[in-house]
């Protein structure tokens, strides 16, 4: 019998007093190591009237010099409830000049953090802080490096935005395995080795925080015996599925919902095959969320597998009918 997500407490960050970054979101009073749920209840969500979509302003936050809002903290539907806040944004001006815009708050942010030089980055000049998988970015898009044509109808709404920049903090939270866990990946099989398009070496991995919608799956890969990445396995009674590419996935057997292989035919494009597996949620407007297990040039490459861990799971596999890679 499959049974619903399981929603178990787990332990909310500790600051790291060694972490500059955990420091100031401390010194900010940004609630990062408070539950999504607690959060969004105690300060209600909004639509932000710059992005037209739907926040959570932090008004008893400390705003850094500029800020044109409070901090925030973005809304989705696939975000987990049970989790914290892992990423808090914030929209800062002075004056109708990118580059002084983002000198100005670089340098008060650099009072605590130290200084960093702005790198260009295609059409946008960043500032970025970096302590374990926390970091703190900066961002301006100056007009002169934008293509002419281009429009943006939150400029149209609020013309500072143009030389506006854009604040983005991450905490870089990311659930430890618990004991259960532990042993399951202490006692891991592979499976198959797995090519995903975001397959990312260890040490790229540990530092960096999953996406905000992987949370309850993603889990420390501190400590992971090496054998782990790049592999999709099990332990050896298939009590979960495990999973190293970009995060390490511990998704627990009972949250396994199917498995889905889709097929592409050469046309504009190569073609070929990616291999995914739907996972039950705590997002209650979600029935499932997704993770990608691997891709395959080859149109019939991941169908394999995805009959290979449907039988070692139990769980049914969709193999999907060709279509053209236009």
């Amino acid at each position: 019998m499959i049974v619903p997500f399981l929603r178990r407490r787990r332990p909310m960050p500790v600051v790291d007093a060694s972490n500059p970054l955990h420091r100031l979101l401390d010194d900010h009073r940004l609630p990062w190591r408070t539950r999504r749920a607690k959060v969004e209840g105690q300060h209600g969500t909004t639509r932000d009237p710059l992005s037209a979509r739907d926040v959570v302003f932090l008004r008893d936050a400390v705003r850094a010099p500029g800020f044109l809002q409070p901090w925030r903290a973005d809304v989705f539907d696939g975000y987990a409830p049970d989790l914290p806040v892992v990423r808090f944004g914030a929209v800062a001006w002075h004056e109708d000049d990118a580059d002084a815009n983002l000198g100005r708050l670089a340098a008060h942010f650099a009072e605590q953090l130290g200084p960093v030089a702005p790198a260009r980055e295609w059409n946008t000049l960043a500032c970025r802080w970096r302590a374990g998988t926390a970091s703190l970015e900066l961002k301006v898009w100056p007009p002169a490096w934008q293509t002419p044509a281009a429009r943006n109808d939150a400029h149209e709404r609020e013309p500072r935005l143009r030389t506006a920049v854009q604040v983005t903090l991450l905490t870089g939270f990311r659930l430890p395995p618990d004991e259960r866990e532990r042993r399951w990946l202490s006692g891991f099989g592979p499976i198959a080795a797995v090519t995903p398009l975001m397959l990312a070496t260890a040490e790229r991995m540990a530092d960096t925080p999953p996406a905000d919608v992987e949370l309850e799956y993603a889990r420390d890969p501190a400590g992971v015996p090496p054998a782990v990445h790049g592999r999709v396995g099990a332990p050896p009674h298939a009590e979960a599925l495990i999973l190293a590419t970009h995060q390490l996935f511990v998704v627990r057997r009972a949250d396994l919902i199917g498995f889905d292989v889709t097929r592409s035919l050469p046309a504009k494009g190569g073609g070929g095959s990616s291999l995914i597996v739907r996972c039950r949620t705590p997002c209650s407007a979600m029935a499932f969320k997704k993770l990608r297990i691997t891709d395959d040039p080859d149109p019939d490459g991941a169908t394999a597998l995805g009959r290979r861990l449907a039988e070692r799971f139990d769980r049914p596999c969709d193999v999907g009918r060709y279509f053209l890679d236009a």
